[in-house]
């Protein structure tokens, strides 16, 4: 399995910067997720990576050799794509075994490979039908099986699961899980879906109009995100941001957040004084805030119910606080009415506070 090195890559058109100066490095029998909003130069490096786009300044190393004059089928990477890409008139056995054949490999071990990689996508029985016979899902595998069927250093994923329904997705989701243990194959996987990124990513690299904003493993980046983007973006529902005033007219070490007060111990609250100034940011998850029927301490603030939205398992509530929405988690049971007034609490250790930059302090 390849070692893959994105070396301070930028890609342009025109004035645009799709990519810019974006480096990370993805070890060998890793899965990567890149992950961003829509425009966040997410494919664009994956196209880089792949040699189907040309860098304007960086690198790509695969196993420490320079790509920048590498055609993209000499890179032995091989790349599944948001549409399947299969060819309607060929069986699924040959799909599959279409990359074997144009590298003149035999007959027979072609076929022993096919059913190979059917197996362990739980297609055999499909060997023999066209694509139109197949359902989206299946159709996927297929697309699948024909990347990894050659054994390629690495394999590069561009949204491949959009397509499909929300239990399609989740199914295959687990489904790559397994094939990824399996074949233990070094992988960069492009999704907008934090749900995929969280579920399928040794590591996350997280991109933002054209630049890398973090890249670590998934439970640092839900559990400490480096900057207010993060904390923003990766979490359903995402991490409420609240403008604070840092109240350094006393010695109570305190943040002022709308009409409620959140002491910090001494370290931290200098911390945050000397890096934000008199404003911040902080930032709590709607799991971690507490809701009571009442007052209960200076951190307590009054929020109105606007939404309600049943999930099942859970509801999520959106409410006004000071006018601004404000997410919660709330048990399925919990009776609450667009137009309540709840009062919500959290504890001073589950929440960071950030520069107005966006840079993490604590």
């Amino acid at each position: 399995m390849a070692v893959i090195e994105i070396r301070n890559l930028v890609k342009r058109y025109g004035k645009t910067v799709a990519v810019n100066d974006v480096s990370f490095k993805v070890e060998s029998g890793t899965f990567t997720v890149v992950l961003g909003p829509s425009g966040s130069g997410k494919t664009t490096l994956l196209r880089c990576v792949a040699g189907f786009e040309k860098p304007d300044a960086g690198d790509v190393a695969i196993d420490g050799v320079s790509m920048k004059d590498v055609p993209p089928r000499e890179r032995d990477l091989a790349m599944v794509f948001q549409s399947y890409a299969l060819f309607p008139l060929m069986t699924i056995h040959d799909n599959i075994g279409f990359p074997l054949k144009v590298r003149s490999v035999p007959a027979t071990q072609i076929d022993s490979r096919v059913k190979e990689v059917a197996k362990l996508l739980g297609i055999e029985e499909l060997l023999d039908k066209k694509p139109n016979q197949l359902s989206g899902g299946e159709q996927q595998r297929a697309a699948l099986g024909r990347a990894i069927v050659r054994e390629p250093k690495a394999l590069l994923m561009d949204e491949p699961l959009t397509s499909l329904d929300t239990p399609l997705r989740a199914q295959m989701r687990t489904e790559l899980k397994r094939i990824r243990r399996e074949t233990n194959m070094t992988a960069i996987y492009v999704t907008h879906d934090q749900a995929e990124a969280l579920a399928l990513g040794d590591m996350l690299a997280i991109m933002n109009a054209g630049k890398l904003v973090e890249h670590d493993k998934p439970l640092e980046v839900y559990a400490r995100p480096s900057n207010s983007f993060v904390a923003g973006f990766v979490g359903n529902p995402a991490t409420n941001l609240l403008p604070a005033t840092v109240d350094a007219a006393n010695a109570k070490n305190t943040l002022r957040v709308g009409k409620a007060t959140f002491r910090l111990d001494a370290s931290a609250f200098e911390m945050v004084r000397q890096k934000a100034g008199s404003e911040a940011v902080i930032g709590v998850r709607p799991e971690d805030v507490r809701v009571d029927a009442s007052k209960r301490s200076e951190g307590s603030l009054d929020v109105v119910v606007d939404t309600v939205e049943p999930l099942g398992s859970s509801l999520i509530v959106t409410t006004l606080l000071e006018g601004n929405p404000f997410k919660l988690v709330l048990p399925p049971d919990m009776l609450v009415r667009p137009g309540d007034h709840l009062w919500i609490a959290w504890e001073p250790n589950r929440m960071h506070v950030f520069q107005k930059s966006g840079d993490l302090i604590v």
